[in-house]
């Protein structure tokens, strides 16, 4: 009886022993971890959109028309030309000087087999806004031209007008309203009588 009793005590206080011990590793378990948390992805940041670029519909080296010039190829009379210059073939070309645009064109005929130093007969057209500009014009070219001098007295010129001679070439420059201006030149072997000049402005004028 006695025997039993101390087995009994023993198993117990085992019993005891291994919930004690138990018990221990229980509170020496190291807590688990908590997982840290990972910072929030970052949103991209915004991309600006792209500027948008003109996209020429034509070439890059492509130019843009402008207006053409001030035609005046058949202005001055081929008959008369002829008479003056001779049954020749006859070139055109532009006149040398300021560029054709569309309100202003100059060229010159001449005769295709002419010495070098041979003008011809040249023509320039200016055409204005209105009467007062092209008095205001034709003023301005008076005072730039050499060789101004007064007609003579026989010579039916217009009435805003003036002649120059200059280096074998005559000069004859008028207004022709409402608001166009004509310079007749002509080389003086050609033209020796002032109203040659005057007759081909008046030619001239009428096909304005």
């Amino acid at each position: 009886m006695l025997h039993r009793s101390l087995i009994s005590s023993v198993i117990l206080s085992l019993m005891l022993s291994a919930l004690l011990l138990a018990g221990c590793e229980k509170d020496n378990t190291p807590a688990t971890e908590q997982p840290v948390d990972a910072p929030a992805p970052q949103a991209a940041p915004a991309q600006e959109a792209p500027t948008p670029q003109h996209i020429a519909s034509t070439p890059a080296q492509a130019t843009i028309a402008r207006n053409p010039p001030l035609d005046i190829s058949s202005l001055l009379p081929l008959e008369a030309l002829e008479q003056l210059i001779g049954n020749k073939s006859l070139r055109t070309e532009p006149l040398a000087g300021q560029p054709a645009t569309s309100t202003y064109n100059a060229l010159r005929i001449f005769a295709e087999d002419a010495s070098e130093n041979a003008y011809g007969v040249g023509l320039q057209v200016w055409k204005l806004n209105d009467l007062e500009e092209a008095q205001s014009r034709l003023n301005e070219l008076k005072l730039q031209y050499l060789g101004v001098q007064d007609p003579p007295q026989n010579l039916k010129i217009a009435e805003d007008a003036f002649i120059s001679e200059r280096s074998g070439i005559r000069n004859y420059l008028f207004i022709a309203p409402p608001s166009h201006m004509i310079g007749i030149s002509c080389q003086s072997s050609l033209c020796s009588n002032w109203s040659t000049l005057s007759e081909l402005g008046t030619s001239v004028q009428s096909k304005l």
